[in-house]
């Protein structure tokens, strides 16, 4: 959760491709859409875990985990 200088705040579900994240206003409960979070090359993505917003939410930053492996195919083995 990450509250503003108007005393809405920003909450979001755990973990998540993407990762949805919302502004509610404390008065009325009303949810908004603010913004979904997901890098640009999803190759290998897992999921978008935690996300920081700056007090004024004019800056963010996220983390996220990515899986790669390599195959190989071997021929001739005996």
């Amino acid at each position: 959760m990450f509250r503003t200088a108007d005393r809405s705040f920003f909450v979001t579900q755990q973990a998540g491709t993407p990762l949805r994240i919302f502004r509610v206003d404390p008065v009325s409960g009303a949810r908004q859409h603010w913004k979904d979070l997901v890098p640009a090359d999803r190759a290998g993505l897992s999921h978008v875990r935690w996300a920081f917003l700056s007090a004024d939410a004019s800056a963010y930053a996220y983390q996220y985990r990515r899986w790669f492996s390599e195959l190989y195919v071997v021929e001739g083995l005996k």
